[in-house]
């Protein structure tokens, strides 16, 4: 550590009491990053609902889980899946390759005609290969005015926004999602996609 930090670690636990309650706090770390969390799960699920085209689907569960589709497909469908990934709040393309042909999605997301998909994402941080139920994921990408890391906040330091920022927060994730679910070309798109890649039912 600098000289500086050291210094300052000197001053704040000065007394073994402080340095106890320091202790204490940091044992009860996830416990309350994730009641932090959800609060910012009812925000967004109040958000969402206002905003949802009549041909789309919402569900929410966990902490940090949201996942938008097409309701005629259902959940397991190529949908947006907001979620913890790599400790990052992520929100991905993904369907379920049990139920969806993960390598007819790959090749027709690949087709111009559906570029406008990929192109929604603010950024792109992991494009995924026809092996995985995953295909595009944008990683931590949220800003705010006071925030050095804006772009790419970890879950931990996300979580502060979650409880004191919460609309604020809130507002981000659903204008996110929002930029695919309004624009009817693209739920075009989505209805196309999931017709031509769902599995034949026993």
């Amino acid at each position: 550590m600098s000289n500086f930090v050291t210094n300052q670690v000197q001053e704040i636990f000065s007394s073994k009491q402080e340095w106890e309650s320091f202790l204490l706090l940091c044992q009860q770390k996830d416990a309350i990053r994730n009641d932090w969390f959800c609060n910012l799960k009812s925000k967004v699920n109040e958000f969402a609902l206002k905003t949802i085209p009549n041909e789309w689907g919402f569900v929410s569960w966990g902490l940090w889980d949201f996942r938008w589709f097409i309701k005629e497909f259902g959940g397991d469908s190529l949908s947006l899946w907001h979620r913890e990934s790599d400790g990052y709040n992520s929100l991905c393309l993904w369907a379920n390759g049990n139920l969806y042909d993960r390598e007819k999605i790959f090749t027709l997301l690949q087709e111009s005609k559906y570029s406008l998909i990929e192109s929604s994402f603010d950024r792109i941080d992991d494009v995924c290969d026809a092996n995985n139920d995953f295909r595009f994921i944008e990683s931590g990408n949220y800003s705010f005015a006071d925030e050095l890391d804006s772009g790419r906040i970890d879950i931990n330091k996300l979580a502060w926004y979650a409880n004191y920022r919460t609309d604020e927060l809130a507002e981000q994730i659903v204008a996110k999602v929002n930029r695919f679910i309004t624009n009817p070309e693209i739920t075009k798109m989505f209805i196309e996609i999931n017709k031509t890649a769902r599995k034949n039912e026993a």
